[in-house]
């Protein structure tokens, strides 16, 4: 009876070191596949975050960029502006030439006509007959 116990015993054992030994390979299994499933979420959003801040950087050059243009652009418009005004002599009135009207034009619209180059009519004085501009 006492051998019948014991192997009973043993083999209860048996079972439950089986049960205990599979189900921590099982967690360790587990824990593995979602330890990799980390490391590659972690590995994606590291890779978002570089493309991100490389666009970013992308972006922030070509702003500057267009910022140095408009920059340039607006001492042309400047430069030609004042030249103009030189050439110009304003009638009491103070009417505005059409040259002088043609470069706040262009300045107002973003553009800017050839460096040293002024617009037609530039030397020309608007008279107080031609009516508003």
């Amino acid at each position: 009876m006492y051998g019948y116990l014991a192997a009973f015993l043993m083999v209860v054992a048996i079972a439950g070191s089986t049960y205990w030994q599979g189900r921590k390979d099982g967690s360790a299994s587990v824990q593995v596949k979602w330890d990799a499933a980390a490391f590659a979420a972690i590995a994606a959003t590291e890779a978002d975050r570089k493309a991100q801040q490389q666009k970013a950087q992308a972006l922030s050059r070509r702003y500057e960029a267009r910022i140095a243009t408009q920059a340039t652009t607006s001492r042309e418009i400047k430069s030609q502006l004042e030249i103009a005004l030189a050439k110009t002599p304003l009638p009491a009135a103070c009417v505005v030439s059409d040259g002088v009207r043609d470069i706040i034009n262009a300045a107002l619209a973003g553009k800017s006509p050839a460096a040293g180059e002024l617009p037609s009519g530039a030397g020309t004085a608007a008279t107080a007959t031609d009516g508003p501009r």
